[in-house]
């Protein structure tokens, strides 16, 4: 917590709302999944660096396509995030590859059979944002 004072972030902050305890950003940063850099922009500002892996999972219904979409879920503290309408995803870690990443989030879905799932490795999009963390 004394690096992150020093660069004047409020570490009274985490825990408090959707945001995470201080010690689970703090495995986050020991196990890898995340990283603090210097921003070359700002001068003294510390940047979270993550690398999130989101899958498109699709299935046809008819002439139809439906995609899979994360509408909540539950914290490890036992929160609940509701409204989030996103792509199923989760950090990389740095021993893996998209593909590992990618498979990962299948086997940890409990409704989705991993030998039901086809992935199309020759479509892969990438892309940077910015974007300010909770």
């Amino acid at each position: 917590g004394q690096m992150l004072e020093a660069h004047g972030i409020d570490t009274s902050l985490f825990g408090q709302g959707s945001a995470k305890p201080l010690e689970r950003f703090a495995d986050e940063l020991e196990s890898g999944a995340s990283q603090l850099m210097m921003d070359a922009a700002k001068h003294k500002a510390l940047v979270r660096v993550v690398d999130v892996v989101l899958l498109r999972l699709s299935c046809n219904a008819g002439s139809d396509v439906l995609y899979l979409i994360v509408s909540a879920d539950e914290q490890l503290d036992g929160r609940i995030r509701s409204d989030l309408n996103r792509l199923p995803g989760t950090k990389k870690r740095p021993h893996e590859n998209v593909r590992n990443a990618a498979e990962r989030i299948v086997m940890e879905m409990p409704d989705v059979d991993d030998d039901e799932v086809t992935f199309n490795v020759d479509t892969n999009e990438s892309f940077e944002e910015d974007e300010e963390s909770l």
